[in-house]
């Protein structure tokens, strides 16, 4: 069977063959809806990324936290153990430890946190300072200060010197530092210097972990409050210029500095002893290879032995005999000027 389209017998294609078509606005109206949803899923995207950054950066924090209240901790038994004052340490222990509860909290609905034991206060309660008063009523007496002052409160320039070290700088975390404070000297008055010694963690997987702090430098007086600037500026003014220590001491004081004289007297002392072997050599190649020895006698004042009665004496005439050794050599003759 054949159809002839030919002239007005021709048939439209639509109306042979039937074809479902949806509305325009219907297919405008899906096309929007999939951008809608593009852009819902690139702002979901871009808040995960946040909130994951924000999560690695808590739990970074809380991990740095957590070395900090460690080793305050530490510090803690260690300056009970030498009988030093804690109040500062266990104030900065508190202000640690709350951070770290904060963090914890924060952390806790994603299941980071590891927690923190409810027995963490128990490690700093210490003694009592007994400050509640006696069983008469009458109110107790402030407690003797012990251990070293802190030279943190005296109004003095600060500089600060960071002890780092190479061996573990660059491979282990570090999480912190240690700080102690010296008296320091430098033309224009006394300053403070903060000994910062780096503290860092170190992770094994088959060891536990581990918090190592850099050497301190070695120094003349151990665990000292003295710097060899200052060491140095007190022996100046005593023997190079005669002020005795009492009258360094009003000097200081004048200052804002306390420092008494028995301290100064113990680094002379001190000092003295350790650098004697110096002396020693110098005398002996002096009288080893010298053309030519001077000596001159000094008067100094000598304060005896106090009497039984525990009565004052005069002080006694002394003499200090200072030793010079001459370079001239004998083959130079003299010239009379």
């Amino acid at each position: 069977m054949h159809i002839r389209l030919d002239g007005d017998d021709r048939v439209d294609y639509e109306l042979c063959v039937p074809v479902e078509t949806a509305p325009h606005h219907e297919l405008q109206d899906a096309l929007r809806r999939v951008a809608e949803l593009e852009a819902a899923l690139s702002k979901t995207s871009a808040a995960l990324i946040t909130v994951t950054a924000e999560r690695d950066k808590l739990r970074h924090a809380y991990e740095q936290l957590k070395g900090q209240l460690e080793l305050l901790r530490r510090r803690i038994f260690l300056a009970k153990a030498e009988r030093i004052d804690t109040q500062q340490l266990e104030i900065e222990f508190a202000e640690t430890k709350a951070k770290l509860d904060k963090l914890a909290k924060e952390l806790d609905a994603s299941g980071i946190a590891e927690g923190v034991s409810d027995n963490d206060n128990d490690n700093d309660s210490g003694d009592g300072d007994g400050s509640g008063g006696t069983d008469d009523g009458r109110p107790a007496r402030a407690k003797k200060p012990t251990g070293r002052r802190d030279i943190r409160k005296l109004d003095i320039p600060e500089e600060r010197v960071e002890i780092l070290d190479p061996a573990l700088e660059g491979k282990a975390e570090r999480i912190g530092f240690e700080e102690s404070c010296l008296f320091g000297r430098r033309r224009g008055g006394t300053i403070r210097i903060v000994m910062a010694r780096a503290t860092y963690k170190i992770d094994a997987d088959d060891e536990p972990t581990k918090f190592v702090t850099a050497d301190t430098p070695k120094s003349i007086y151990e665990r000292g409050m003295l710097a060899p600037s200052f060491i140095a500026y007190l022996l100046t003014k005593k023997f190079r210029w005669g002020m005795p220590f009492h009258r360094i001491a009003v000097e200081l004081a004048s200052e804002g500095v306390a420092l008494d004289d028995s301290t100064m007297c113990r680094y002379g002392e001190h000092v003295g002893a350790t650098l004697g072997c110096v002396v020693d050599a110098m005398a002996k190649e002096a009288m080893a290879t010298a053309f030519c020895l001077s000596t001159d006698a000094t008067g100094v004042a000598i304060q005896p032995v106090r009497l039984p009665d525990r009565k004052r004496q005069a002080c006694a005439k002394g003499h200090f005999f200072v030793g010079n050794r001459s370079r001239v050599s004998p083959c130079v003759p003299c010239r009379t000027v």
